[in-house]
């Protein structure tokens, strides 16, 4: 019985030092799917961010195209202009005024189209460098996310574990405590079925003992018909394990006696403690000492030593 006492004791602090880790790790895994939650987010953010990127870039890249091209043939038509039939041009013209302005608004238009294209330039290279950051950022986002799947994980893998271990001494503390009720009640049938056994062998002989102790009572004029006999005793509260020197476990009831004062088998009534039987002996019982069995050391203190005056049975 105190070993399986220990061991349930034992498997009530584990349980409970399992359980404060099992809340711990629900609290990580919150925090670690919250983080994950949070990184996925932010990579969907990116990702339509470079498809933005792409969009601008795949236009910017269609004006230098289309810049590039109309460029082409303003330069050609310029080109053209420059070669000697510059004189046709100055005779075709109505005037030196109108092919000065002919020439001008070419060259204009030539101007106007250099400056797109090197807008359209400048644009692409600006989305292209946005794509690169972009980019490398999702990269970062993609290896964080992994860490973080990785980690809850791994979290959700100890708290399984954990609830499986929680679960466990649950069960081994459900089998601990069956096993003590179990003893007990063989314990108690022992018992009461000593009590029985020894009270019925031993009526004749403790009318007997009585008889011949009666010095010893506060009552020893009593007789047959008379009050039950009482004895002014010291009483000593004590817990210990094992079993009784006539065999049976101890419980609470057992009174270790000096048999020669106390028969072995007497039933008697202690104030403040109820009935018991004599059912053991003891080094240090002698006289009108009785020892009193506790089932925690706490309440055998709480007893300590009383003087008492027990009724006979």
């Amino acid at each position: 019985m105190p070993e399986l006492l220990a061991n349930g004791h034992d498997l009530a602090a584990r349980t409970h030092a399992a359980l404060l880790e099992l809340y711990a790790l629900d609290s990580r895994v919150e925090r670690a799917r919250a983080r994950l939650d949070a990184l996925q987010a932010h990579a969907a953010e990116l990702a339509l961010e470079r498809a933005t990127a792409w969009r601008k870039l795949t236009a910017a890249r269609a004006t230098v195209a289309a810049a590039q091209a109309q460029l082409g043939i303003q330069l050609r038509a310029l080109y053209e202009q420059e070669q000697p039939s510059f004189v046709s041009v100055l005779l075709s013209a109505g005037s030196l005024d109108g092919a000065v302005q002919a020439f001008d608004d070419l060259t204009r238009a030539v101007g106007s189209t250099g400056s797109v294209l090197q807008q359209a330039q400048t644009a692409a290279g600006d989305v292209a460098r946005l794509r690169r950051t972009l980019r490398a950022r999702a990269s970062q986002i993609a290896r964080l996310e992994r860490t973080a799947a990785a980690n809850e994980t791994a979290l959700e893998r100890a708290q399984a574990d954990r609830q499986a271990l929680v679960n466990r001494l649950r069960s081994q503390q459900e089998l601990n405590a069956a096993q003590i009720d179990q003893v007990q009640s063989q314990a108690g049938a022992a018992v009461a079925s000593a009590q029985t056994a020894t009270l019925e062998a031993a009526t004749t002989a403790s009318a007997v003992s009585f008889g011949a102790q009666a010095p010893l009572l506060t009552n020893p004029a009593a007789g047959p018909g008379s009050a039950s006999p009482t004895l002014v005793v010291s009483s000593t509260g004590y817990s210990l394990p094992g079993s009784t020197a006539i065999g049976l476990p101890v419980a609470r009831g057992i009174v270790a006696v000096d048999p020669t004062v106390i028969p072995l088998g007497t039933r008697l009534t202690i104030p403040g403690y109820g009935e018991g039987i004599a059912a053991d002996t003891g080094s240090a019982v002698k006289g009108y000492d009785i020892d009193l069995w506790f089932p925690t050391l706490r309440e055998a203190r709480a007893w300590g030593r009383q003087t008492v005056t027990v009724t006979l049975h």
